[in-house]
């Protein structure tokens, strides 16, 4: 009976002790199944910390860039007259245009029509510049005389008045008033009889002085 009581609590304390580990062992895996989802959260929560770097962005508070502006295309001013250098008196160039025969002086610009190609003259006089039909001039030269002046180009003083009948003021510049001054007199050249021919040359020259009018100039500095 005794061995039996013996063997019965032996047994009894053998059962109690099983069900204490039994529930220790429980407790232990529950909390384990709690804590496990929070490291997992931790893990990915590093993850994306880790990979939110490599995604472009433009720094706060800058500004896009803008296109470089194009520069300016200068307007076109008026006509502009060439460059030259002019170290003596009425000192001239000439250039032949499709609109007439053009003479560059330093301050004034002289058209004559392209019909007086080859048929003038222009001289150098002690006031000016004398445009004279070349024809009538030479021959005129041959009995020692002077003729043949289609216009003269001169420059007077400012406010002084020019004392001949037919004139026109071209323009004027710090340094004078410009003039177009024609001769009182037809200079054709005429030895008598019935050629005319020297007449005819001169008066077609001649009537045509209205474009050196509407198409001469003084320059504007």
């Amino acid at each position: 009976m005794k061995h039996r009581r013996l063997m019965s609590r032996i047994l009894a304390v053998v059962i109690v002790m099983s069900m204490a580990a039994a529930a220790l062992s429980s407790c232990g895996g529950g909390q384990t199944a709690q804590t496990a989802p929070a490291e997992t959260a931790e893990a990915e929560g590093g993850q994306d910390a880790q990979e939110a770097p490599s995604e472009e962005s433009e720094p706060e508070g800058s500004a896009p860039e803008e296109p470089a502006p194009e520069e300016p295309v200068p307007e076109e001013s008026g006509q502009e007259e060439p460059a030259y250098s002019f170290d003596e008196p009425w000192q001239y160039y000439v250039t032949e245009e499709e609109t007439g025969i053009r003479y560059d002086f330093e301050e004034v610009v002289i058209m004559l029509p392209l019909s007086w190609k080859d048929r003038y003259t222009a001289e150098t006089t002690e006031y000016g510049v004398r445009f004279a039909d070349t024809a009538s001039m030479e021959k005129w030269r041959e009995e020692g005389m002077d003729g043949g002046t289609l216009f003269y180009l001169e420059r007077i003083g400012l406010g002084e008045e020019f004392q001949g009948p037919n004139f026109d003021v071209l323009g004027e510049t710090d340094q004078g008033q410009y003039l177009l001054i024609y001769p009182s007199d037809v200079q054709a050249y005429y030895a008598g009889g019935d050629d005319k021919s020297y007449l005819d040359n001169y008066m077609d020259l001649y009537e045509q002085i209205s474009y050196v009018e509407e198409n001469s100039y003084v320059i504007e500095r």
